[in-house]
């Protein structure tokens, strides 16, 4: 709000000012105008009371304000002044003097009540922004006080953490595992059965599993009762028994080593992910441009402070990163000893129990061969029992049974006899056959009983010897795989130990390096906080100081032109100071006037409309006073700013030569304007302004990139090297009925700016459509070239060129309006800058009769001839001709069959023409003739009067809108 009424008060001086500067060019004005009238009058009296020094420019007691009435002493300047117009008949020319007077005073006045007001508001706001500052100051204080206590806090927790963990580490020892049978117990040779307390009390068998879930023996145990049902000895039972004791501790220290490694992997996966997390965060932070964050809000110590903590962080990032890499390899160390283990484990459990499905195969062929030959035994007694009872005693060691008497039975029918004899009983055999048949048949069973005892017998004894191999090859396997089991699990402990013990160390070293880097950051830190921290504070609010009290010195050097000269507008800039025009200068050019008047040096009296004369050397209008050092403003025009004599002195840039190669769109003149002015308000877009202008003009669909230099800053047509380019594209609605396709095109611009200093300013588009027949074979070239002319003006040219196959009647109809509407943007832009100055445009052929825009509403001329001249170049022949053009490009453009279809129908009206031709016109004819021509003249001539009132209407609204902003 402070800020605000300054810029208020700002702009109501600079008003004021310039109502001011107005005022005395009227009362100049005034002044000049009660001379020359009298002049034309011829002389007159002197003015009463005057001695003859009064020709030198007066005294100094004259020098009083106002009118003078009532006051004592020679008469005022006023008196005189009437006394002399009563004489000359120019009592209307000297009241309008004095009113001038009269309101210069009033403004001066008002001037300076404004000034003082700014100065107020100025001083209202420097005293809110003092305290502003200081209460940020203490704000600030607090805030780094806080930030300092709480990066201490920070240190001192993690130290604190830190010092309190302990890892104590030793070396890798072996283990003893079952020592009895890893030295021999079950050796080469078959060990003796051991008893379950011997088997659990021989060395460390309980690594792995504990004595409670080892099995505990006993005669129902499943290997002694498949043993005792086999026939085997006992001690196979125990020997099974430990084979099937080592594949279960094998899979429970699989289990085991897969769990420890999913462990170490997800461990080292978590510590690496926040090592990366943290790389990667201070990584950005160091890798932006500009400070920010904690750095951009704090000072020097600070930030060392900041930097120190920060250099924690980077350490602990790269200790985690290594902790991370060790965790990940012992990882893969135990995963890859599991794999190599559960590999052992299977080929293990698949040798047992082949060796023990072939044991007891063994031992059930050897029962089943037994079977056999007892069965063979008990047949060979029946057969003897049968022989006994036959009459006949079979002796034990014959072999080759007596002679008997001939039965007339072969020995086919004995053996068939025999197999009926024993299926059907004995009884029944008596029945049916006699005593010798019985004999025969009982003596004949005896041989086969004998040979079927002998074979089954040799089966046994061959089996027998297969069994007793089956079980030594089984004792003698199961002991070496246990010794190989014993000595690849210890292997496999002492490989899993020194992982274990290599992630202790990792651990141990990640807690030393982190108390080593927060040991040095702490010392750091605390040499950086705390007090100390408040000299940052300090600083700041120096810098503070010391950056407003520079703005403050560089935006006023004691003049109200300060901030405006380098387009900062009203609302920028500190404590205008007055700066005065003395109103008795009006004094002293009524005095030299009516001086001149009574010495008889009248002169050559020139008419109204003669030049303007130069002030007398008194008039204090043309010099500075000793109070403001103003400089006159020139006399041959008003301003509403002062000249700048060095400016005036500079040579006119000479004109764009490629103007000469284009169509003219408009050649403007803007006053009291610069290029850097002109840049700034039209093309910088630091206001957006061609988006908004193309959006009001009805276009749709636009977008305006930033001014860049990248791209190829080269223009294809004209060849030069711009500074930067933009694009810019649109769709519009196309108003001219000469265009050939739809009646919506798209516009792409390619903008290309160039600045040569405050000389010139050279924008050059190059245009192009789509959406539209033949959009590919021509382009738009516009250019807009501002060059600076009598030292304080520019001229704006604008220009168009068409690279295209057919005429450009329509593309520059439809273009014209178009950049003449953009250059009327800008110049309400320029306008609104509030520097106050006055704009006059000129036209192509305008010379020197200029159409001036003032500040003032109510003194806006209107238009000269010079805008009717603008309308009067474009002619009805020079339409014609254009017209003939854009005819021949639409036929050429054509289709050949509508062309040749064309062609016959203007051959048919010509030859028509021609046969009417030879006729002889009668006299009624020639006479309405005439009278159409005389019509036609009328009707232009009306045109040409209403297009005159329509424009000078349209620039009495233009100018009276600017008012005093201007």
């Amino acid at each position: 709000a402070s800020r605000a009424a300054c810029a208020a008060g700002r702009r109501d001086a600079l008003r004021a000012r310039r109502r001011y500067g107005d005022a005395a060019r009227d009362a100049e004005g005034s002044v000049r105008a009660y001379e020359r009238a009298r002049r034309k009058a011829g002389g007159g009296r002197r003015r009463a009371g005057t001695d003859g020094s009064g020709g030198e420019g007066g005294g100094e007691g004259g020098r009083a304000a106002g009118d003078g009435a009532g006051a004592a002493g020679p008469p005022s300047w006023t008196d005189d002044l009437r006394s002399d117009a009563s004489s000359n008949g120019l009592a209307r020319q000297a009241e309008s003097v004095v009113r001038s007077a009269d309101d210069l005073a009033g403004c001066l006045e008002r001037y300076r009540a404004a000034v003082a007001a700014e100065n107020a508001a100025v001083d209202g706001c420097q005293d809110a922004e003092r305290r502003s500052l200081d209460l940020l100051q203490s704000l600030e204080e607090g805030r780094v006080l806080s930030v300092s206590g709480f990066l201490n806090s920070i240190v001192d927790v993690r130290l604190e953490a830190l010092e309190g963990m302990s890892f104590e580490t030793f070396d890798a020892v072996p283990v003893a595992i079952d020592e009895d049978v890893a030295t021999g117990g079950l050796g080469s040779e078959v060990a003796p059965p051991q008893t379950p307390s011997s088997s659990s009390s021989g060395g460390g068998g309980g690594l792995f599993m504990s004595p409670a879930r080892r099995r505990a023996q006993s005669d129902d145990g499943p290997a002694i009762n498949e043993t005792r049902a086999l026939n085997l000895d006992d001690g196979l039972a125990e020997t099974r028994d430990a084979m099937r004791s080592t594949c279960v501790r094998q899979l429970t220290r699989l289990r085991s080593l897969r769990q420890l490694a999913s462990f170490l992997d997800g461990l080292a996966g978590s510590v690496g992910s926040f090592a990366t997390g943290l790389a990667d965060r201070l990584d950005s932070e160091r890798s932006d441009a500009a400070p920010s964050g904690p750095e951009a809000a704090g000072g020097d110590e600070f930030a060392a402070a900041w930097a120190a903590l920060r250099r924690s962080l980077v350490s602990d990032s790269e200790a985690a990163s290594g902790l991370g890499s060790r965790l990940a390899a012992a990882a893969s160390g135990i995963s890859a000893l599991s794999a190599a283990a559960e590999a052992r484990s299977r080929s293990h459990q698949e040798a047992e129990e082949g060796r023990w499905r072939a044991l007891v195969e063994s031992a059930r062929v050897e029962g089943r061969a037994l079977a056999r030959s007892a069965a063979a035994g008990a047949e060979l007694d029946r057969a003897r029992n049968r022989v006994v009872d036959g009459g006949a005693p079979v002796p034990e060691d014959r072999t080759t049974p007596p002679a008997t008497p001939n039965t007339k039975m072969d020995k086919h029918v004995n053996k068939a006899v025999g197999k009926i004899a024993s299926i059907m009983g004995d009884d029944v055999m008596n029945k049916m056959l006699n005593p010798q048949q019985r004999a025969a048949v009982a003596k004949r069973q005896l041989d086969e009983a004998v040979e079927k005892e002998r074979r089954a017998a040799e089966s046994h004894e061959v089996a027998v010897g297969v069994k007793r191999k089956a079980v030594e090859t089984y004792q003698t396997e199961t002991a070496d795989a246990l010794a190989k089991f014993k000595s690849d699990e210890r292997n496999e402990w002492d490989e899993m130990q020194t992982a274990l013990v290599s992630t202790v160390d990792a651990f141990g070293e990640f807690r030393a390096a982190q108390l080593s880097s927060l040991t040095s950051s702490r010392e750091t830190i605390r040499a950086h906080t705390g007090d100390i921290m408040l000299e940052d504070v300090a600083r700041w609010t120096d810098r503070a100081e010391k950056t407003v009290s520079e703005q403050r010195e560089g935006a006023s050097d004691g003049s109200e032109d300060a901030s405006d000269a380098d387009g900062g507008g009203a609302d920028s800039g500190f404590a205008l100071t007055v700066r005065l025009i003395d109103h008795a200068s009006v004094e002293e050019m009524v005095r030299g006037v009516l001086d001149e008047a009574a010495a008889g040096g009248g002169g050559d009296a020139t008419d109204d409309d003669g030049d303007v004369e130069q002030a007398p050397p008194g008039d204090a209008l043309a010099r500075s006073n000793g109070e403001s050092g103003a400089p006159s403003p020139a006399k041959d025009r008003p301003e509403t700013a002062p000249r700048d004599a060095s400016r005036d002195s500079l040579p006119d840039v000479p004109p764009d030569p490629l103007m000469g190669k284009m169509d003219s769109i408009f050649s403007k003149r803007l006053r009291n304007v610069t290029i850097d002015r002109y840049y700034a308000a039209g093309w910088s877009e630091e206001v957006p302004l061609c988006r908004p202008w193309l959006e009001r003009k009805g276009s749709f669909d636009v977008s305006v990139t930033e001014w860049g230099t990248d791209g190829d800053l080269v223009n294809g047509w004209s060849g030069e090297e711009f500074e930067m380019r933009r694009t810019v594209k649109f769709k519009f609605k196309r108003t001219t009925h000469l265009y050939i396709g739809p009646p919506v095109a798209g516009v792409t611009q390619t903008q290309y700016i160039r600045r040569e200093g405050n000389d010139r300013c050279v924008v050059m588009m190059t245009v192009e459509m789509d959406g539209i027949p033949y959009a590919d074979s021509f382009a738009v070239e516009v250019r807009w070239s501002a060059r600076r002319v009598d030292g304080t003006d520019i001229s704006v040219d604008a220009g168009v060129f068409v690279r295209f196959i057919k005429p450009s009647i329509g593309t520059v109809k439809e273009t014209s309006p178009i950049h003449l509407d953009l250059f009327e943007v800008i110049k309400t832009a320029i306008a609104e800058d509030g520097e106050g100055g006055e704009m006059v445009e000129v036209g192509p052929e305008r010379g020197e009769e200029n159409e001036v825009e003032k500040d003032g509403g109510d003194e806006a001329k209107q238009p000269t001839s010079g805008a009717v001249d603008d309308i009067a170049t474009h002619s009805p022949i020079p339409q014609a001709q254009a017209l003939v053009s854009q005819a021949i490009a639409t036929v050429l453009s054509m289709p050949q069959r509508h062309q040749a279809l064309l062609a016959v129908v203007l051959l048919y009206l010509v030859s028509r023409v021609l046969l009417l031709g030879h006729s002889d016109p009668s006299a009624h004819q020639m006479d309405e003739l005439n009278r159409k021509v005389d019509d036609l003249t009328a009707e232009i001539g009306e045109i040409k009067v209403l297009i005159e009132a329509m424009l000078r209407q349209q620039s009495v609204g233009g100018s009276g809108g600017s008012g005093d902003e201007l």
